[in-house]
């Protein structure tokens, strides 16, 4: 049976809603306030900010996705961005579970040290090695194009390895050394009866980098700039917007363009959570 709760339960119980209420209002308002703005006119916008539209203008959003902005309008930098995401993220988690299930499940000499090594490179801020890494892509001739994003996203190591690493280690060995016994390679042990096992926790792992890729300002607009994502484009076109004071265009352009990474989250919320934090085998 469940117990009553008591008089204080509640209070706190309401409290605490009462706090998350106003905390969710506080999100969701900006994109209410967004959403409307974007379907005024300039004049109207200027005269009250926090008003329904006295006409709908749907115009906005059309010049939201035909607005250029250095020779690339918001198709274009949507293409740019979903391909830093395929180039970054894929190879990412790939590389990562390679690692991971090496280190996790083969002992050798140089085990513990690699895992070592590989947490202290953690630690350090990546923002160190910029003016390296820029002068290494010049020299090597791969600076603007999107080899170089596949070299800095295949590195194998990251937040993603220590939750492989960690799954891997939940696996059971029995899987393999059947496969073993059925004359099974290494590579396809582990492509075939390993990796499928955490698939699910690397999916999760790939919508959370693919989310943290698309609004990544910094990667694209340091080594990529005759290609802008979504990201570099959106912060460049409002230092023009609020210089020109078009703001209704800017808000459209900035919902059209964030819909798609809140969509994706909105839509994979649970099965982040539920493989994130379950992992392993059960039963």
């Amino acid at each position: 049976m469940v117990k009553a709760q008591t008089k204080g339960q509640k209070t706190a119980f309401i409290i605490v809603f009462i706090v998350f209420l106003i905390y969710s209002i506080s999100l969701i308002y900006p994109f209410i306030w967004m959403f409307l703005n974007s379907f005024k006119m300039d004049v109207d916008f200027r005269a009250d900010s926090f008003g329904l539209p006295s006409r709908w203008i749907f115009a906005n959003y059309f010049d939201a996705i035909t607005h250029v902005h250095k020779g690339a309008n918001l198709l274009v930098m949507f293409f740019h961005s979903v391909m830093n995401v395929v180039i970054i993220c894929i190879p990412g988690q790939f590389f990562a579970a390679c690692t991971s299930y090496i280190l996790s499940k083969y002992r050798f000499k140089l085990n513990k040290l690699i895992f070592n090594v590989a947490l202290v490179i953690m630690v350090i801020p990546g923002i160190g090695s910029t003016a390296a890494t820029f002068q290494l892509w010049h020299d090597l001739g791969i600076y603007d194009t999107y080899f170089s994003l596949f070299l800095m996203g295949g590195g194998g190591f990251g937040s993603g390895f220590l939750l492989l690493y960690s799954t891997f280690s939940t696996l059971s060995w029995t899987y393999a050394e059947a496969a073993f016994i059925d004359g099974a390679s290494n590579f396809r042990t582990f492509m075939q009866i390993m990796l499928p096992q955490v698939f699910p926790v690397m999916f999760s792992l790939f919508i959370i980098s693919a989310i943290g890729t698309w609004n990544d300002y910094y990667t694209p607009y340091m080594y990529l700039p005759t290609k802008p994502t979504i990201a570099v484009g959106l912060f460049e076109i409002e230092a023009n917007a609020l210089a020109q004071q078009i703001y209704p265009m800017f808000f459209a352009l900035m919902l059209v363009a964030t819909a798609p990474v809140l969509l994706l989250f909105v839509m994979m919320q649970n099965t982040i959570m539920e493989n994130v934090t379950a992992g392993g085998i059960k039963g």
